[in-house]
């Protein structure tokens, strides 16, 4: 049984506020917007999103608490779909990829070589997971000759979620010093472990 203390969970509860009520203000907005063929449909979702499951991983140096972020999100984030069933999926593919992370940060691959690439590839791999389950859906819906002529457009998105996710990712790996400096500052008066046994910053 996962056991939360009162400040992971209000930890927890601040981050997955933070990403829904970006996504829910801005994502509409951010998601109009393109880069040549490329959308920026989910972009919020996928930078900031990574962005918060990092610095929670590293803050709380638990397994579990990402995975609890990513499922909050997930359904938070889904109330502004206008298409249900893709929206759903959507959320299945954020949740996956929230538990897939978590696990990927706190595996003994990670916690014995704790390199920086680990990281960054792990964030560009499960943000291509978040469309696992909207593709197959695309795929049994158009059938296979129709998705094969859709794949290229397909691909602009694969590439779109690999860029954000990691460099959601990498903008953590940056700031992360200064963070716990600050997470530990507002906490004087207790001693707290801020993610020792996974020293990202090393």
């Amino acid at each position: 049984m996962l056991k939360v203390s009162r400040r992971e969970l209000t930890l927890v509860a601040v981050f997955a506020a933070l990403w829904i009520s970006l996504q829910i203000n801005f994502g509409p907005i951010i998601g109009r917007l393109s880069i040549g063929p490329i959308s920026m449909h989910g972009a919020i979702n996928h930078l900031i999103g990574w962005l918060l499951m990092t610095i929670l991983a590293a803050l709380t140096g638990k397994f579990g608490r990402v995975t609890l972020l990513a499922l909050t999100a997930a359904i938070g984030t889904r109330v502004i779909r206008a298409q249900a069933i893709e929206g759903v999926l959507v959320g299945v593919g954020i949740a996956l990829a929230g538990i897939i992370f978590d696990a990927l940060y706190f595996s003994p691959i990670f916690k014995h070589n704790p390199k920086k690439v680990y990281l960054l590839v792990a964030a560009g791999g499960t943000g291509v997971i978040t469309l696992v389950p909207w593709l197959i859906f695309r795929f049994y819906i158009l059938g296979p000759a129709a998705f094969i002529v859709l794949l290229p457009n397909y691909m602009f998105i694969i590439a779109r979620n690999i860029f954000l996710s990691t460099f959601g990712t990498y903008i953590t790996i940056q700031i992360l010093p200064k963070v716990k400096r600050v997470y530990r500052e507002a906490q004087p008066s207790q001693q707290v472990a801020v993610g020792e046994s996974h020293p990202l910053t090393a």
